[in-house]
């Protein structure tokens, strides 16, 4: 038998540093010069003692890169593998020496396992004296210069993210203090490269599972022999009346479906130093708009806003826009903002709202194979010449995505129960290919060639998932009981696909799938009123007793629906807080308030 050699974990530690020091002991500087003719030109060489170096563009903002280390550490700007962090990393004047300009925007080097990993940071900077750090600092001088999302990807040079500007004032060294609190823990293969920073030390940090950390008490951390190698974006400091800067100038909101809406965002940015004042806006097409903001917007130096603009499509034409912000014509730079967009009429229908959870419809993750059959009846459709083009169903999982491989097959039938699986001669298969489902989707769908639907017979849908090997027991989906009848039929296996030409019988089930029907066809060019609910129930009050319940009126066709008003044939009935006529477009709604007085 073999014997084991073993360490107590601080000599392993120590062993793990001095190989992976080891192994770049000599390395050549892994920043490369920008040729002469490209946008960036060197406007200092490197510096083997300060580790730094600064490039110019030529939109006059300039990057400086500190630290050439290429050991990939774990603990720095973030700790990958506990759920939550703080790190404080010091940079010295010597290795910043830029004056008169404002950090923009901060990047690190992430070379980690995980692509596109999702961190939720706050971001704090200070000017200081100090030289070294044996203890965090607390953050009672710094900055706060973001609080956001900060998304790290190893296929670029540096991960960065935009900040409120920051002023340096080339005189002090700089810390900057990263607070992580997303909570999950991520790899430990997911570090970032860093440089040895250990005489004097110049990176604090601590991490933990628990709790995230406070930023007006910062423990007193541990040191860290790396410091992470940082990109800082600078500009220099304004100057002068306001500057107004938009980005991006333009905005393509791509498909939209008639009756939902779609919200992009620009920033607006004042490069000036005088206040920027924005009294408000101008669409060249109403179904381009600015939301959530109000005005006037006033935009100190260094600061920017970001701004909702919202598509909400009327029509299935390609639609073009312009949005005008409106200032002072003295004001240079930017107004405008080009919009594109084109609307489809697609209808949905949900069938299906139970909150339970199932493995065993639409399919069944836990096993290899599985198959099911659904009944849906005629009056939960209920739509006139509409084609289905996707099929949905709400995933409940705890997995980020799962993928799957299926066959869709519908079929018209005049069945209003399901006691056994219906052969496939009579179907029409409308999808085989992968299926995606994902946390965050309201319900995962596949796009599937269009069925025309009768609005006569039922419906049945029948699938097939064929991938080999199953997920996990977590992966299921949200269903709706069945109390009578069965509307339901299915049936899984380890061993092999089933085959579309022989289903087996399949076993009951006594629930259905959520399940979310679009249909596409042509717009109706008439409003048509839909009334949720049909009815109202009030039930029975006492004498001089009031009740107040809501109806949810749609415009269910084209054009604009014009509500003027509500009339009852019994006089105990009226509508409260109601301000008539009341304008629907298409798919729109507006929620009455009907009152009884007994």
């Amino acid at each position: 038998m073999k014997k084991l050699l073993c360490f107590p974990a601080r000599i392993l530690a120590i062993l793990m540093i001095m190989l992976f020091v080891g192994s770049n002991l000599g390395a050549a500087n892994p920043y490369k010069k920008m040729p002469a003719n490209s946008y960036s030109l060197p406007m200092q060489t490197y510096d083997q003692d300060n580790d730094s170096y600064m490039f110019v563009d030529s939109k006059e903002q300039s990057t400086i890169v500190v630290g050439d280390g290429t050991t990939k550490w774990y603990e720095v700007p973030v700790y990958a593998g506990r759920n939550y962090s703080f790190s404080q990393s010091l940079y010295l004047q010597t290795e910043l020496n830029f004056e008169n300009k404002v950090i923009e925007q901060i990047g690190y080097q992430y070379p980690g396992s995980t692509q596109n990993l999702e961190l939720e940071i706050e971001v704090w900077i200070s000017h200081t004296e100090l030289n070294e750090l044996t203890e965090s600092v607390p953050l009672t001088n710094f900055t706060k210069v973001y609080d956001g999302l900060w998304v790290c990807n190893s296929n670029v040079d540096f991960s960065s993210f935009e900040i409120t500007p920051f002023y340096y004032n080339k005189v002090d060294n700089l810390i900057i203090t990263i607070i992580e609190k997303l909570p999950g823990k991520t790899s430990l293969s997911d570090g970032f490269k860093s440089t040895i920073k250990m005489s004097p030390y110049q990176c604090i940090g601590d991490a933990n599972n628990d709790s995230p950390y406070n930023s007006n008490d910062l423990p007193s951390g541990t040191t860290r022999i790396f410091r992470p190698n940082i990109k800082l974006w600078v500009r220099d400091v304004p100057t002068g009346p306001a500057i107004s800067k938009i980005e991006p100038l333009a905005l393509d909101f791509g498909v939209v479906t008639i009756g939902e809406e779609e919200i992009k965002t620009v920033k607006i940015k004042n490069d000036g130093a005088d206040p920027l004042e924005i009294t408000g806006f101008s669409s060249s097409n109403n179904q381009f708009s600015v939301i959530n903001t109000s005005f006037p917007l006033i935009l100190e130096k260094y600061e920017n806003k970001i701004v909702d603009i919202r598509y909400q499509p009327l029509t299935t034409e390609y639609e073009t826009g312009e949005i005008t912000f409106f200032m002072d014509s003295s004001i240079a730079g930017d107004r405008k903002v080009q919009l594109t967009g084109e609307g489809v009429f697609i209808e949905s229908v949900i069938i299906g709202t139970g909150t339970e959870e199932s493995l065993s419809a639409p399919l069944n993750a836990w096993y290899g194979y599985s198959f099911t059959q659904t009944l849906y009846l005629q009056e939960e459709i209920d739509l006139n010449g509409r084609a289905i083009s996707r099929i949905g169903y709400k995933y409940a999982g705890s997995a980020e995505s799962v993928d799957f491989l299926i066959e869709v097959w519908i079929s018209h039938t005049s069945l209003d129960q399901l006691s056994a699986s219906v052969p496939l001669t009579g179907f029409t298969k409308v999808y085989d290919g992968p299926f995606v489902v994902t946390r965050e989707d309201d319900f995962s769908f596949v796009e599937i060639d269009p069925f025309l639907y009768n609005n006569t017979d039922n419906l049945i849908i029948t699938v097939i998932e064929k991938k080999p090997g199953y997920t996990s027991s977590s992966d299921k989906f949200m269903v709706t009981p069945v109390t009578s009848g069965s509307m339901c039929v299915g049936e899984w296996n380890d061993s092999s696909p089933y085959d579309p030409n022989a289903l087996p019988t399949g076993n009951i089930l006594a629930l259905r799938a959520n399940t979310k029907l679009w249909f596409s066809g042509d717009m109706p060019t008439e409003p048509e009123a839909k009334t949720i609910p049909a009815s109202l129930y009030f039930g029975e009050l006492e004498p001089s007793e009031a009740k107040t319940m809501t109806v949810e009126v749609m415009n269910a066709g084209g054009g604009i629906l014009e509500i003027t008003g509500a009339t009852f044939t019994n006089p105990s009935f009226t509508v409260i807080n109601a301000n008539f006529p009341v304008e629907l477009p298409i798919k729109q709604k507006e929620t009455f308030e009907i009152q009884f007085n007994s």
